[in-house]
């Protein structure tokens, strides 16, 4: 189920992102069109940090409890930061932020470590849709 609901929810994404790189650079709606995406962008941060506040708080004796603690409490602020700027920039920061969250779940499995605090599929989903979400605000950001 979730894996169904990431999908339809980047597909969704993906079309808005596509319908708005062909509106042209100076007109309003593409401005429009930018801040709703990087609203939701604020949203799926802060949603994701959460999560990971949760899981750190379910595992709290194991050893990488505090740091996916301190990552979640960073996407928090990173997804209130990013409802502050102008739209293009909320975009990148947002796309960076994502990457950086791709990042930190995915290159431990690269590294062959184990999975310490979320089942495997979680993790590898995350970071999957992660990666498609910064990629999905680069192009977004983009005149």
């Amino acid at each position: 189920m979730l894996l169904i609901a990431g999908v339809l929810s980047l597909t969704a994404a993906a079309r808005f992102v596509f319908r708005l790189q062909r509106l042209d650079a100076v007109d309003p709606a593409r401005l429009v069109s930018q801040l709703r995406l990087s609203l939701a962008a604020s949203i799926l941060l802060a949603t994701t940090g959460g999560l990971r506040l949760g899981l750190a708080v379910a595992n709290d004796g194991q050893p990488l409890a505090r740091l996916d603690l301190f990552i979640g409490v960073a996407t928090v602020l990173l997804a209130a930061t990013v409802l502050a700027l102008e739209p293009r920039q909320a975009l990148r920061l947002s796309a960076g932020g994502f990457f950086l969250l791709a990042v930190v779940e995915l290159a431990p499995r690269a590294a062959g470590m184990p999975a310490a605090l979320a089942p495997q599929w979680l993790v590898i989903g995350g970071g999957a849709y992660d990666l498609c979400a910064a990629a999905l605000c680069f192009l977004a950001s983009r005149r």
